[in-house]
């Protein structure tokens, strides 16, 4: 998704911001510091300094605060500013362990965290307080270039044009606003654009893609049914021709969760079994049970296919035969068995791995509009869930242009997540969302512990008033 998706809300008891007030309380409660050196730097001097680092440094060195402590050895942040860049590391932490962009991208964004910190040290609130800022602009840069790869041609390469001129403007200048208001508008536009393309081609693909998989679905069940199994030729017509065409017709119309199509599966097992030969210890047992079914299994097929009120004339030819077939097995006659070749399909069946229940779960998480980073030998690219056809276990995605890459089955994508070759990518406005979920964090934990010391206190004030009124009686 391009532009800054929804944010997570963040519940508190107070439903108003944070003021600055209570921010720094709670960080100076959360960070601090045990030593009593004399500060040298106060907010002009920590702004100073972080404003001159190299733009590498915070890549060289890890942390805001090392890269400090590399450019002036000697210096001592006060309380209040050494609080803030340690919280600032905490949450820069956070924000590059959950935001995957890709690697060259990453490290253009690095650029700005020394801009980003001399802009919180001067307002820490500036999270809380909703307005356009530093944080809001790399939000809309971050999101916006979550589906960026190689591939993606000339649009790629406006995207990086636009990304070197965003972060040149935030390194020249601490007004952002306008910057922040053309991204928006440039991210919007673009989104309208990329969206009519994937409704069309969602409504070109939908159709089409359901029928594929439908036939593939049938084909699988039918061909599972049918392996190493002995059959005759009538029984092979049947299932290979109308019975084969109704499945699809019951995966379009119903889905693979139905009853129709468990009681298709269930039929098909059936009417296979009643072929093979009886063998065995429990002969006469089975050939009970096979006297049971012959007599009522047609009907069953053909209430089946009146129910879903399919043309069932070559159907009720082949049916025909199939009870020619159990009149002699019934008397118990030899049948000629046929070898016979499975119903073919665009997608091999031994290639369709099989994942367990827990791993397909999973993917019920996902709705359209999620990013994936895939990797596929020895290339990663970015890919967009556009569809996902629950009834038919199948999955579209597009990458940045819109354009089509990649359809899936939810076998195969759950067993490409289990593999690692597929990641789920974190979007939204990371920076905002982060830094602002961790302050008032910070502060909502610091008003309990204060309201634990204060009942504490009432407390022993109650139990000295106790004492001294039994010591008084």
């Amino acid at each position: 998704m391009i532009g800054v998706q929804g944010e997570p809300a963040v519940e508190m008891q107070s439903r108003s911001p944070a003021t600055a007030e209570q921010l720094n309380t709670a960080l100076l409660n959360r960070y601090a510091r045990d030593d009593n050196a004399e500060p040298t730097l106060d907010t002009d001097g920590a702004v100073e300094l972080i404003s001159t680092l190299p733009e590498d440094s915070l890549i060289e060195h890890g942390t805001l605060m090392a890269a400090c402590v590399a450019q002036a050895p000697d210096t001592v942040f006060a309380h209040r500013e050494q609080a803030i860049v340690e919280s600032i590391d905490d949450c820069l932490k956070m924000i590059f362990a959950i935001m995957t962009l890709d690697p060259s991208i990453d490290t253009k964004v690095r650029r700005t965290i020394p801009k980003l910190a001399a802009a919180l040290v001067r307002t820490p609130n500036l999270p809380l307080t909703g307005e356009p800022s530093i944080l809001t602009v790399l939000d809309h840069l971050t999101d916006g270039l979550t589906g960026w790869s190689e591939e993606l041609g000339k649009a790629g390469e406006k995207l990086i044009e636009q990304l070197d001129h965003a972060i040149a403007e935030i390194l020249a200048s601490d007004d952002v606003s306008e910057l922040e208001s053309m991204l928006r508008e440039s991210y919007d536009k673009e989104l309208a654009r990329i969206t009519k393309l994937e409704d069309r081609l969602s409504a070109s693909e939908t159709g089409r893609l359901r029928s594929q998989q439908s036939r593939v679905l049938a084909a699988e069940m039918i061909n599972k049914a049918m392996a190493h199994k002995q059959l005759t030729t009538s029984i092979v017509s049947f299932l290979e021709g109308p019975w084969f065409d109704t499945a699809q017709l019951v995966v379009l119309t119903q889905g693979l969760e139905s009853e129709d199509w468990s009681r298709m599966k269930a039929l098909t097992e059936t009417l296979i079994w009643t072929y093979q030969p009886i063998e065995g210890g429990d002969s006469q047992k089975d050939k009970q049970r096979l006297y049971r079914i012959v007599e009522h299994l047609p009907g069953e097929i053909r209430d089946l296919l009146q129910s879903l009120q399919h043309e069932t004339g070559t159907a009720e030819a082949a049916l025909d035969e199939i009870e020619q077939d159990h009149v002699m097995l019934v008397s118990e006659q030899q049948l000629d068995y046929e070898d016979f070749d499975a119903i073919k399909t665009d997608v091999e069946d031994a290639a369709r791995p099989t994942v367990s229940r827990i791993l397909l779960r999973k993917l019920s998480a996902f709705e359209p509009g999620q990013w994936f980073s895939f990797e596929a030998d020895g290339k990663e690219t970015r890919i967009k869930l556009l569809l996902k056809l629950d009834d038919v276990k199948l999955m579209l995605f597009t990458n940045r242009n819109g354009m089509k890459v990649m359809q899936s089955s939810f076998e195969e994508f759950a067993y490409l997540l289990s593999a690692g070759a597929a990641k789920p990518l974190s979007t939204g406005a990371v920076f905002t969302t982060t830094f602002r979920t961790f302050y008032e964090g910070l502060v909502e934990e610091y008003a309990k512990q204060q309201k634990r010391i204060a009942e504490r206190r009432a407390e022993m004030e109650r139990d000295m008033e106790a004492r001294e009124a039994a010591r008084q009686k």
